[in-house]
């Protein structure tokens, strides 16, 4: 028998297979569960799957145990929460030449509407007309951000030495001290049914391609929305423009308790003079992957398998994220979720001895692109002649990556769609 439900707030689970008689009428009854953010998944077993199939992180030893933590470690005025407050706004000329670090409610606009409340709730870069500190009005190229430790100062050192430092500040929390996953659920338009998406956030990342802010990902594809029923189908791994679909436990890859897939965080590798460790991308195993950047940047990561072990089936330290449209981008302690612009510094400086051979690579692929020309700063080469700064150009030049929603090509995507390309070894 076909049903169809019209509210939108709940979700069928399956037909009972008892009937109602009313007179001459037939009334088949049917199991239904309420499903207020819309995802086709009853809200009260969101929780419980993601805490069934969370899973069961082991960290690349020389990254210093480096591991997800809550967003919140990005807190800059110290209230416990992260939001619009914490965000720094570079400010630059329509030339790219950095002005200043202003926070948000320090900018209006030419019409006198705060840059945040009133116009720009989504925080990407943006070319407007403003007025900075009550100063004289002109074009700036705003480009928010969170901020790693002090501002500005990119070097590896410090961002081990402030990692050490605000875990010390955490020392008796277990969001930090055993980490933290985000989970968000949805059902796919294809290769369905049922989708747990895990993200991961790392303060920074010390790879070969440096930079703040780090956000990382795995689906775990279920046959079952009943935590009770619900099995695993395939895991999807994700790390460098790549992903791996993977579908046989025991040898794609390997799980906790049949349930708790096993992510080998990465790892260490070189591009040309550049060599780092801690990319965190999501491997599968734990060996020497080949080719994991895609053309030009080939190169070779070591996943060592062998640093802490996060645990999550014991510590179950789980933030689910709904829909981003029933966030509040103000009020919401996850208004953190509207924010489309970097996760750290725009621009990470190579760290003292290393050469600036790859920079000059990527600056002169920048100024074959139609309309850009090269530029002394690195903070807007599009800057010019541009309302809303396209920032997939700014994260290709400036590895400064963004949160979970706006990656708009991964967030509540499977790997058929997500315009990552399918990892195989030659």
């Amino acid at each position: 028998m076909y049903a169809k439900v019209r509210s939108p707030d709940y979700t069928l689970i399956q037909a009972t297979g008892d009937i109602t008689y009313t007179g001459n009428t037939l009334y088949p009854q049917f199991w239904m569960k309420v499903d207020a953010d819309n995802n086709g998944i009853a809200d009260d077993w969101e929780l419980p799957l993601a805490e069934k199939f969370c899973p069961y992180l082991i960290l690349h030893a020389a990254d210093q145990g480096v591991r997800p933590v809550p967003v919140e470690i990005m807190d800059r005025n110290s209230d416990g929460v992260l939001g619009w407050q914490d965000v720094l706004v570079g400010v630059a000329s329509v030339g790219g030449n950095t002005i200043s670090y202003v926070n948000p409610d320090d900018i209006w606009l030419f019409n006198q509407q705060e840059f945040y409340s009133d116009i720009y709730p989504s925080m990407r870069p943006i070319k407007i007309g403003a007025q900075i500190y009550g100063g004289a009005p002109s074009i700036y190229i705003l480009i928010p951000c969170f901020e790693w430790g002090s501002i500005g100062d990119t070097d590896g050192s410090h961002w081990y030495n402030t990692w050490s430092s605000v875990m010390n500040q955490h020392a008796g929390e277990s969001s930090y001290q055993h980490g933290t996953t985000y989970a968000h659920l949805f059902t796919p338009i294809c290769n369905g049914p049922y989708v747990i998406q895990y993200w991961f956030f790392y303060p920074f990342n010390h790879w070969a391609n440096r930079h703040e802010g780090d956000w990382e990902h795995i689906n775990v594809v279920i046959d079952s929305q009943n935590p009770s029923t619900a099995t695993i189908k395939r895991v999807e791994y994700y790390f460098h423009k790549y992903v791996k679909p993977c579908y046989t436990q025991g040898s794609d890859y390997w799980t906790i308790g049949g349930t708790h897939p096993k992510v080998y965080v990465g790892g260490s590798g070189t591009i040309g003079s550049y060599s780092g460790t801690g990319s965190h991308g999501s491997y599968p195993k734990a060996k020497k992957w080949p080719d994991i950047n895609p053309w030009p940047l080939r190169t070779d990561e070591t996943v060592s398998g062998n640093g802490l072990h996060i645990n999550f089936n014991s510590y179950q330290n789980i933030v689910i994220l709904p829909n981003v449209h029933s966030v509040h981008y103000k009020n919401s302690p996850l208004n953190w979720m509207w924010f489309g612009s970097h996760w750290g510094h725009p621009y990470s400086e190579p760290s003292a001895g290393e050469s600036l051979d790859f920079l000059a690579f990527i600056s002169a692929l920048i100024s074959l692109i139609p309309g850009t020309a090269p530029y002394t700063s690195w903070l807007m080469p599009f800057a010019i002649g541009v309302e809303e700064v396209k920032d997939e150009w700014i994260d290709d030049t400036t590895f400064g990556p963004r949160g979970p929603v706006a990656q708009d090509n991964l967030w509540e995507h499977v790997y058929t769609n997500c315009g990552w390309d399918e990892y195989t070894e030659d």
